[in-house]
């Protein structure tokens, strides 16, 4: 029997670890150890939309076995979550633009999509006094890194509206 199936719960090993969700997409998992242990404070069911919203948009803008990673890290006062996609890329132009209601990038139009997708994870990110970053250029895919502060700098910012 599985240690599952006998009630007990253990993590997967951290590192690299092939995954399929969304899409026929080459995904890879890949996750830090956070050695110092710090408390992240944080309304998990809207981190995990924010992380799926990020997967999603990556499956939906990267082609048939292209290439998604999705991992995380500790920084020195926040966690970091990032999703990366070898699709077409972001133009300067329409990189702060993606972030609106109802907007989307010009190398997306006539793709499915209300163009909500970026703007709440945006919208989570900030409920949890945190913020949502972008690297991307066309013809090299983009990377979208949420950024969500431990508790102690949570805390001191003011107060906390997951």
């Amino acid at each position: 029997m599985s240690a599952l199936q006998h009630g007990e719960h253990r993590p997967p090993p951290v590192g690299r670890i092939p995954a399929a969700a969304l899409a026929e997409r080459r995904w890879l998992l890949d996750f830090a150890e956070n050695p110092r242990r710090d408390t992240l404070h944080a309304d998990r069911q809207l981190v995990t939309q924010a992380v799926i919203q990020l997967a999603q948009n990556a499956a939906q803008h990267t082609e048939e076995h292209g290439r998604i990673g999705i991992g995380g890290r500790p920084g020195p006062d926040w966690v970091e979550l990032w999703v990366r996609g070898t699709g077409p890329g972001i133009r300067p132009a329409d990189r702060q633009r993606v972030f609106g209601v109802f907007t989307r990038a010009e190398e997306s139009r006539g793709r499915t999509g209300a163009g909500l997708g970026l703007a709440i994870v945006k919208a989570i990110a900030e409920a949890h006094h945190g913020e949502i970053q972008l690297d991307s250029a066309p013809g090299r895919g983009s990377t979208f890194t949420l950024l969500i502060p431990y508790v102690t700098h949570a805390l001191n910012s003011g107060p906390h509206r997951p």
